[in-house]
């Protein structure tokens, strides 16, 4: 049958082969298709080509059809109707009142090739032009119809791989995106049918603003702006970009219904001035306002304008909140400029808020406001990575249709991904298509902007500096430094080294110590070499990205060189990512002889068994189905979680009772993260060692070559010769530093899972328990750890120990 499509440029095709025909021609059955009734021979030459030949030019373009092989009309009639055709714009319309999978929705979409009935626009004459932007106007009304009513019908099923695909369809045509429109307006559509196949959990196209809570912060800020109806306030905010310093200040004010006078750039004292004489301008009495405007207007000299602007600021009937952002960047000179203007600005009612992205002891104008303004008006205030419960709680509002217990996972996934930063976070959700894709989508541009800011702040000979040591990843000493840098001698990349500390840009990883949870102080034990790491991954990205490929093959070819005697299996890493394939083979096997001999490092990465039994490489978990998240185990969270701990790669939290730990989003060597709880006298035998806990994202970084085998969890009590090892798809046992290590790999992924050892004598003997993370990614968290019935994850004080990776070569003996 012949079928004529209109959903873009006009073609036929007849049994699925395209007939090539005249523009004409396609007019000509495109008007008798839609018209549906017998059109006479002369009207129909009058509309295409209103000449005193169109009679013969009917004729002749009749002829051409029929020599195309289309005997769609009789020789000898003088009425012309199309019997047997059909389009494919009927078909497309029907499609999009039932539900489509993903490949189905997509194959719909391209089917819309453009505005309809392109391409006969400028045939026949106006009689018939009017006729195609009627039949046109009539088919887009329809198009955008059957696109809105699906849109809203999967935005409410949150299906957003299909919104968003929707949705940039429609714009890419120019036609109403259905995002813009109201869903109230389609509440006539039909229900969503069964679907044609399980989708993944998806995303709103259209992210609605979601706050994430930070309940220590709002409440110091609160109670902040208390008491600054007594005192005048200074804040010190910092927090890496992207954090939401602003938006966190600018939140409590509004609550608390303050003016907000916000100063963008500290850069120029005159800047700054000018600024805050804008801003007061709306809130002043006439003759203030006029002061203010000579201000800005007729500047005299700095002083004279400083008074004045401060006279004006501390005669504002309003409570007002000043916001100067970018701390980092304020000069010298605006040392005494900010203080007289906290002094003068009132002794009440007043807020001077400073955000930067540095801690205040390496900012000079925050350092300096804090010495000389009294402890009791000022405030310093971090804001650190987000915790999971809080974005699982942003999630939760979002998405109120979805599972619980499903949010939660993909919670840890986002929160491990972006590194717990709002922007970058925000930026995952409006642009991956489901929540499976975070881990495909690059950083955010807005932050590669402010990463390329710093840099761009350096002098050239460190920017070419860290553009080489960029492409090590994780954490490296001064040797593996000077290898990196082979033309500079060693008191120049020491200085280079030191200049990047002090901007940040590098930071000094953390060597083994204890550390006491209850009071976050570190004690160190000893000297350790220093060792350093870029702030963050996202950093370390945007300064890579520049490099040729040249280049970094040249400086994977000497990381090689200089992993190969103490870290084989590391160098080989970099050998194969150096395209070296006969040295990787020759570093693999001299990294697997020197493994012991029972090491779960010597089976392949592709061998590695996942959850389900079958074979795959290492990766990210699959999320258990819906019916393996064990929804009556799921705990209630009261109460928001405690301050955070954060050493090297690992985020530690807890909430409630809850003990969760999060790697960043940092890739490199996984380093051991060793909690140790501190074990009561045990009595008479009982239930044993009992840990309920969730395992939600979980990588090892075999590929890297580390010398121990990583692990998601193991517990071990002290002195013990045995430690219990929870991993995916776990089995049997190895030996590591003297300690039989007991591999149990029956777990639910993205779900509670409880497990309970019997205690051997020696262990309940034992007076600590030593909770062990070694990995590149990780999200656990652990709701119940009992010792014979005793619960470990109370009030007790916690010590945190995170050794550098191991640097020892390994043998057989």
């Amino acid at each position: 049958m012949l079928t004529i499509h209109t959903l873009g440029h006009v073609y036929i095709t007849l049994a699925g082969k395209t007939i090539p025909v005249s523009a004409k021609a396609l007019a000509l059955i495109t008007y008798l298709y839609l018209e549906k009734l017998p059109q006479h021979r002369e009207r129909l030459a009058d509309l295409l080509w209103n000449t005193p030949l169109s009679r013969k030019n009917l004729r002749v373009e009749l002829a051409r059809i029929r020599s195309a092989g289309l005997n769609i009309f009789p020789s000898s009639h003088q009425l012309l109707q199309l019997d047997e055709a059909t389009s494919d714009f009927e078909p497309w319309c029907a499609q999009f009142n039932q539900n489509m999978n993903q490949p189905q929705l997509t194959a719909a979409l391209a089917t819309l090739r453009g505005i309809p009935l392109t391409g006969l626009e400028d045939l026949g004459g106006s009689t018939f032009q009017t006729w195609v932007d009627q039949q046109r106007w009539l088919m887009i009304q329809q198009v955008e119809h059957h696109l809105s009513r699906a849109y809203w019908r999967y935005a409410r099923e949150n299906q957003t791989w299909a919104t968003r695909l929707i949705s940039e369809r429609a714009e890419a045509l120019g036609l109403e995106n259905p995002a813009d429109a109201l869903p109230e307006t389609f509440e006539d559509a039909p229900p969503a049918s069964k679907p044609v196949s399980d989708e993944p959990a998806v995303m709103s196209h259209r992210i609605r603003a979601i706050h994430f809570e930070r309940p220590a912060e709002d409440a110091a800020l609160q109670q902040a702006f208390r008491r600054a109806t007594e005192h005048s306030q200074l804040i010190l905010l910092h927090g890496p970009a992207g954090s939401g310093k602003s938006y966190l200040s600018e939140r409590v004010a509004r609550q608390f219904g303050w003016y907000i006078v916000r100063v963008p750039s500290l850069r120029s004292c005159r800047f700054v001035l000018a600024s805050v004489a804008q801003s007061l301008l709306a809130c002043c009495d006439p003759q203030d306002v006029q002061a203010l405007q000579h201000v800005l207007l007729h500047p005299a000299s700095l002083e004279e304008d400083v008074v004045k602007v401060g006279y004006a600021l501390s005669r504002v009937p309003k409570q007002v909140l000043l916001l100067f952002e970018q701390a980092q960047d304020a000069p010298a000179d605006l040392i005494p400029l900010m203080e007289f203007l906290f002094r003068a600005a009132g002794s009440s009612q007043r807020i001077f808020l400073i955000s930067g992205r540095d801690c205040p002891i390496h900012v000079p104008l925050a350092r300096a406001l804090l010495h000389r303004i009294e402890r009791s008006s000022s405030l310093e205030l971090e804001l650190s990575p987000l915790s999971n419960l809080s974005v699982q709680r942003a999630l939760e509002a979002q998405f109120p249709f979805e599972p619980k217990q499903r949010l939660r996972v993909y919670a840890a996934r986002l929160l491990q991904r972006s590194d717990g930063n709002p922007l970058h976070l925000l930026s995952l959700l409006d642009q991956a298509p489901t929540f499976e894709a975070v881990y495909t989508l690059s950083l955010p541009q807005s932050l590669r902007d402010s990463y390329d800011s710093e840099i761009d702040a350096c002098s050239p000979e460190l920017q070419q500096a860290l553009k080489r040591l960029s492409v090590i990843y994780g954490r490296f000493d001064r040797r593996v430094a000077r290898a990196v840098l082979p033309d500079l001698p060693l008191t120049q990349v020491d200085a280079l080294l030191a200049q990047a500390v002090s901007r940040r840009l590098l930071v000094e990883a953390d060597p083994e110590q204890p550390v006491h949870w209850s009071q976050g102080v570190a004690e160190p034990t000893g000297a350790y070499p220093s060792e350093f790491v870029f702030r963050t991954e996202g950093l370390r990205m945007t300064i890579t990205s520049p490099l040729t490929a040249s280049l970094r093959q040249e400086i994977r070819r000497r990381l090689m060189v200089a992993y190969a005697d103490v870290l084989p299996g590391h160098a080989a890493y970099y050998a194969r990512r150096a395209h070296l394939a006969e040295e990787a083979l020759r570093l693999e096997r001299l990294y697997h002889h020197r493994l012991p001999i029972d090491s779960p490092l010597l089976c392949p990465p592709e061998l590695h068994p996942r959850l389900d039994g079958s074979v795959a490489p290492y990766s990210d978990l699959a999320l258990a189905p819906h019916s393996d998240l064990a929804p009556d185990l799921e705990t209630h969270v009261g109460g928001p979680p405690d301050p955070q701990l954060s050493r090297q790669t690992y985020s530690v939290y807890r909430s409630g009772h809850e003990l969760s730990i999060v790697s960043s989003n940092r890739y490199g060597l996984p380093s051991t993260l060793r909690i140790e709880f501190p074990l009561p006298i045990s009595g008479p035998p009982g239930p044993g060692l009992q840990v309920r806990w969730r395992l939600d994202l979980y990588r090892g970084g075999e590929e890297l070559g580390p010398t121990c085998a990583p692990f998601p969890l193991r517990l071990s009590a002290a002195g013990s010769q045995t430690a219990h090892v929870l991993t995916p798809g776990g089995q049997g046992c190895y030996t590591e530093d003297g300690t039989v290590h007991q591999l149990e790999g029956a777990f639910v992924a993205g779900g509670w899972s409880e497990h309970c050892f019997a205690l051997t004598p020696q262990e309940l003997s034992a007076r600590t328990l030593e909770l062990s993370v070694r990995a590149v990614d990780v999200v656990l968290t652990i709701a119940e750890l009992r010792w014979n019935g005793h619960s470990l994850l109370g009030e007790q004080p916690v010590s945190v120990m995170v050794p550098s990776p191991p640097r020892r070569m390994l043998s057989r003996e």
